[in-house]
């Protein structure tokens, strides 16, 4: 679970960082500082190490549209300005919320709520999105920083925005790539709301569009080059061993766990899941711990009472259901 919840902070962090701090307030125009190159954001992190890419410029995009292009774009990004209603500010608000992973992370734990999954073995789904959000957004700024394609508002200042403009390139949308790349992978683990989760990343894509600070192209660009990160992530899920049938037997000795107090007919949670494929040890036994202490030992007697005379109350038991759940797997 530690490194799994490193992988999950790992990617958390890139999102958070690369999102950067804004180049102005709300509804403002960038200003000219905001292209200074002391003042962008990560310009060297389309070079980071990748976990499923063999670089951040394995899947770099073509360029952007041309200048003729490019006046057609935002011609149609006045039109989308001009129709704005509360109900677009309203979406536009909430996937803007934190960085661009931050929104999927609650929709990763709903997900998990809803399949009724909770406990350490949902530490499989954080992490391959988190690494799909991860790989997704350094592929993102390889492309970004290869190109360099000014905001919309460099060539309007007029626009006006809903949300701040970032100090970084513009094609292709940041939210975009973290969308197409959770959207896939969440779609996989979850196929039966797989529209649905489409359907969210294509809004999470257009709200950049809808707010004026990204082109109709860096959004449909974003959504492809997430897309294809994920691809990787899910080919490599797919030989992860997590599909692999347990057919061995739960012991019956004395000191071992069974199943006897359990409902008849249970069977055990995740028996093989010490033998996934990892992503940073060498397997699941590389730092096995040593056997605990035996279960007839007078150590193990006097742990036995610490846990049966723990003071349990409301606020501890509330503690104990809130970290069983799965937004208490998933918290970030």
């Amino acid at each position: 679970m530690t490194t799994t919840k490193g992988v999950l902070a790992i990617a958390m962090l890139a999102s958070a960082t690369l999102l950067g701090c804004v180049a102005s307030r709300t509804g403002a125009p960038p200003t000219s500082r905001s292209a200074g190159a002391g003042e962008q954001v990560e310009p060297s992190a389309g070079r980071w190490k990748t976990w499923v890419l063999t670089s951040g410029s394995q899947l770099r995009l073509p360029p952007p549209p041309d200048q003729g292009a490019t006046a057609a774009e935002l011609q149609e990004l006045r039109g989308l300005v001009a129709r704005r209603d509360a109900a677009t500010r309203d979406r536009i608000e909430f996937w803007d919320s934190g960085a661009p992973g931050y929104r999927w992370n609650g929709i990763l734990a709903d997900e998990l709520s809803k399949h009724n999954l909770a406990g350490a073995t949902t530490s499989r789904p954080v992490a391959l999105m988190q690494v799909a959000i991860y790989d997704a957004t350094i592929a993102a700024w390889d492309s970004k920083y290869t190109y360099r394609r000014p905001r919309p508002g460099a060539a309007d200042p007029t626009l006006a925005t809903t949300v701040a403009t970032p100090r970084s390139p513009s094609y292709p949308s940041e939210h975009a790539v973290v969308a197409g790349a959770a959207a896939r992978v969440l779609a996989y683990l979850f196929p039966d709301h797989g529209r649905a989760l489409t359907a969210q990343a294509e809004e999470a894509a257009r709200s950049r569009e809808l707010a004026g600070v990204q082109y109709p192209s860096d959004t449909a660009a974003g959504l492809e080059l997430g897309h294809k990160v994920a691809d990787l992530v899910i080919e490599r899920a797919r030989h992860d061993g997590s599909d692999v049938p347990w057919t061995g037997s739960v012991p019956t000795e004395p000191g071992k766990w069974t199943l006897a107090r359990y409902p008849a007919g249970v069977a055990p949670l995740g028996p093989l899941f010490g033998t996934y494929r990892t992503w940073v040890l060498a397997s699941g036994s590389e730092l096995r711990p040593g056997p605990p202490p035996a279960f007839d030992s007078a150590e193990k007697a006097a742990e036995l009472a610490e846990v049966i005379n723990f003071p349990r109350t409301f606020p501890t038991s509330a503690a104990a259901f809130y970290w069983q759940t799965p937004k208490g797997t998933t918290t970030h």
